[in-house]
């Protein structure tokens, strides 16, 4: 005679990144299918949990919690599975799972794979079946990790997508990366904006403008264009277990130096200068409170070679106007104390200096004569340091798992690396854009609708000092006469 009462059927599929949802739907089609001949006309209420697993404790399944709830209050008969193992890999848990079945009267787990389990009385079978899911699991992880673990020593790509890239594969059959040319082009556009000065928010507008799709159709932001630059994919670098290992065998979109410098200007600290002369850092997340162009080492004071800071100065009729001094507090380039015998207007000093930039950017001969060199090869000793500082943190990892250091002697030898990284990157994030990666004409065209950041930038690309010379005696207005440029040119 049939029972009767309600079938709680419960689907599960541990992942289902590919999209592959025919896993849950075809474990409910025949589990009805096994209800309907074990218990016809009774009411079948099916749970799912789509794409979670049941080995890690700390996944959390509504599905299956819902099914719990739903047992102890007595609203379930029977239970229907594919297989144990869709309902837990765990044998703890298959323990408390039996348990709490037995108390609601339900005496086997029924399945169309392996028939029925007993969960009250002799619950050997089960146990038996949990401790080989158990197993299983494990076995199954070790293999998935030696699979990761020698595509990452070939140098082979990941999982998952990357921007910039598309998924092919290689005449052996394995899996590859291919440069996708047109969303490389994206990367290389932002990359050069970035070392070139410009917000990430000036390109995040350029690109909703011009309409460029994002990887997944949505819009731009300046999150999605940090997580794309930041990306050691495309500098041709595999990362593994969080570190890099190796160059990949896929065509770098960006050389890994300049990927270098770009992630050092998208995370290390920026330089602020005080009016005293002093400087600290400022995370790049936040913005400076700075208002003057020509601060941090631009403006030179002509009587002792200080840097001159800028503030609000007193004027004899009572009111206060922008003005560059050089500041009692300043030291000069021997380290003796500023003179502090020069001021001058800021508002029309920084015009001039303008000006002054913008109509030799209008000149192709001046752009001709640009050079950067001195700075390429502070670059390269830089990014050296980095790589040194990625060698050496691999080697405190094989001594430490060698049992050659402690565990507090790895991590302060680890926090001194990390230091020595911040101040490289720091550095890094300091030096000038390449000239190759500056559009001068988006930056004459644009100058209007600039942030003050990107304006200073651009001033320090061009500019190794502007000199400021002693006034004449009786001149009260701006004389251009005073100011000395001296340009980053041959």
């Amino acid at each position: 005679m049939a029972m009767t009462g309600t079938v709680a059927l419960y689907a599960r599929i541990s992942k289902d990144a590919e999209g592959r949802a025919e896993g849950v739907a075809t474990q409910e089609r025949k589990g009805r299918k096994l209800a309907a001949d074990l218990w016809p006309g009774s009411p079948i209420r099916v749970f799912v949990d789509n794409d979670l697993t049941a080995a890690d404790p700390d996944v959390v399944r509504p599905g299956f919690e819902e099914l719990l709830t739903d047992v102890r209050r007595g609203n379930v008969a029977h239970i229907v599975a594919a297989e144990q193992s869709r309902l837990t890999r765990r044998p703890a848990e298959w323990e408390d799972l039996a348990v709490t079945l037995a108390r609601a009267g339900i005496k086997e787990v029924n399945t169309y794979r392996s028939g029925a389990i007993p969960v009250a009385g002799s619950r050997l079978l089960g146990r038996i079946l949990s401790a080989v899911d158990a197993e299983e699991v494990e076995r199954t992880k070790a293999r998935i990790n030696d699979k990761l673990d020698a595509l990452a020593a070939e140098g082979r790509p990941a999982g998952g997508g990357s921007y910039g890239y598309r998924r092919t594969v290689d005449p052996d059959g394995r899996k590859a990366l291919e440069v996708d040319p047109e969303r490389a082009e994206v990367i290389r556009w932002a990359a050069g904006r970035v070392l070139a000065g410009w917000s990430l928010a000036s390109i995040v507008r350029d690109l909703e403008a011009r309409n460029v799709p994002t990887a997944r159709g949505g819009k731009w932001s300046t999150t999605t264009i940090k997580s794309m630059l930041r990306s050691p994919t495309i500098a041709g670098l595999r990362v593994h277990r969080g570190e890099v290992v190796r160059q990949g065998t896929w065509e770098p979109i960006l050389d890994p130096d300049e990927w270098r410098q770009v992630v050092a200007a998208l995370t290390s600290p920026q330089t602020v200068t005080r009016s005293d002369g002093s400087a600290y850092a400022v995370s790049r997340n936040r913005r400076p409170a700075r208002r003057y162009l020509l601060t941090g080492g631009l403006a030179i004071c002509g009587k002792c070679g200080a840097p001159m800071v800028a503030q609000q100065r007193r004027s004899r009729a009572g009111g206060r106007s922008p003005s560059y001094l050089c500041h009692p507090t300043g030291t000069r380039p021997d380290g003796t104390k500023a003179c502090s015998g020069i001021g001058i207007g800021a508002e029309p000093f920084e015009d001039f200096v303008v000006n002054a930039v913008l109509a030799e950017l209008n000149r192709p001969d001046f752009l001709a004569h640009l050079t950067d060199e001195d700075d390429d090869d502070a670059r390269g000793d830089l990014v050296a340091g980095l790589d040194r500082i990625d060698a050496r943190r691999a080697d405190l990892a094989r001594l430490w798992a060698a049992g050659d250091l402690s565990g507090g002697e790895w991590e302060a030898a680890r926090a001194q690396l990390e230091r020595d990284r911040q101040r490289i990157e720091g550095d890094l994030a300091d030096l000038p854009a390449r000239q190759e990666h500056v559009d001068y004409s988006a930056v004459v065209d644009g100058w209007a609708g600039m942030t003050l950041d990107e304006r200073r930038e651009v001033l320090r690309l061009l500019l190794a000092k502007v000199t400021v010379l002693p006034a004449k005696p009786g001149t009260r207005r701006f004389d251009p006469e005073r100011v000395a440029i001296e340009w980053r040119v041959v």
